[in-house]
């Protein structure tokens, strides 16, 4: 869920009654059930959808761009909506 997110990944994901998954966010922020291939963005991070069906996103990879010593880099994460 949302909260289990936040916590795992540094992230800080807004938490709303209407939704507790990643899938039930992207739907929220979207307006939609996206396709497969449909990206979010939300702040920093984008939010591919690699799964959905006609009622739930199923899995999401998500982009967090992180700043190293060396120069800037990036860091994903597959989440299970």
């Amino acid at each position: 869920n949302i909260t289990d997110l936040n916590r795992e990944l540094d992230l800080n994901l807004p938490e709303h009654q209407d939704y507790q998954t990643i899938g039930g966010f992207v739907i929220t922020l979207l307006g939609t059930i996206p396709v497969k291939g449909e990206k979010a963005v939300y702040h920093n991070l984008t939010i591919a959808v690699l799964d959905s069906d006609a009622r739930r996103v199923k899995r999401v990879r998500i982009h967090m761009p992180q700043q190293s010593a060396a120069g800037a880099s990036s860091a994903q994460s597959d989440s299970n909506a």
